[in-house]
């Protein structure tokens, strides 16, 4: 059997509804209100790889387009030369402890104007505002935000949610073959999705439904080659 990608991401836009929100409850639904034009509250989130930082910041900013609040997703990738926010607007900055100086001063500046401009500020990183590696003046105005860590998905959550993105692509995951994924892959829900396209892709390429043994063969292709002759 060839070997299958399983770095894939689904192609499915984040949104607030899919997010899985676990441990994370108090999180997602104060996250969740910043689609409304008239919220103007600085949050900061942190925690792990694969614990929904940057699912949570796309969500909430596609929210806040659809009832018409400007609204800007960044990360230190794609940060613009200037930035320029409408009066009201919502910006998401994603993965700050990665933001260069440059990136960094425009945020404070941006913060600093916030209280005038009416805009909501939802900004996420990896460690807590102490720990963050940034100019004291910015950090010190992230911990002033409101601050929440956003925790892993228990298997039970993460089992739940391969089963409802099997169900939205026709496959029928049993629990035999959702506990085999836990077991063999890193408990981390992009990565586990990841294997979810590599499956499907599988069934569809090689005309067999979805099953354990096929799933086997996805995550140990050496193991399904034939020996030599």
């Amino acid at each position: 059997m060839r070997q299958l990608t399983l770095d894939i991401r689904t192609h499915q836009e984040p949104s607030l509804e899919t997010f899985i929100p676990g441990d994370n409850v108090d999180a997602w639904t104060r996250v969740g209100a910043l689609k409304d034009p008239k919220a103007s509250e600085s949050l900061y989130l942190w925690g792990t790889a694969g614990c929904g930082r940057t699912h949570l910041l796309r969500a909430t900013v596609q929210a806040a387009l659809t009832h018409g609040r400007p609204a800007l997703y960044l990360d230190a990738d794609h940060w613009p030369r200037t930035l320029s926010l409408a009066n009201g607007g919502l910006l998401a900055v994603d993965d700050v402890h990665l933001l260069p100086a440059d990136a960094q001063h425009q945020l404070f500046t941006v913060w600093n104007a916030a209280r005038f401009t009416g805009f909501a500020l939802l900004i996420a990183g990896s460690a807590p505002p102490a720990d963050l590696p940034l100019r004291e003046d910015l950090r010190t105005r992230i911990a002033q935000a409101l601050v929440y860590q956003l925790r892993p998905l228990g298997d039970d959550d993460l089992a739940r949610a391969l089963r409802a993105e099997a169900s939205q692509r026709g496959m029928d995951l049993t629990h035999e073959m959702s506990a085999y994924l836990l077991r063999h892959c890193r408990r981390e829900l992009p990565a586990l999705m990841g294997v979810l396209d590599a499956l499907d892709e599988a069934s569809l390429t090689l005309q067999r439904m979805p099953s354990l043994s096929l799933l086997r063969e996805i995550l140990n292709p050496a193991h399904s080659r034939p020996g030599p002759r």
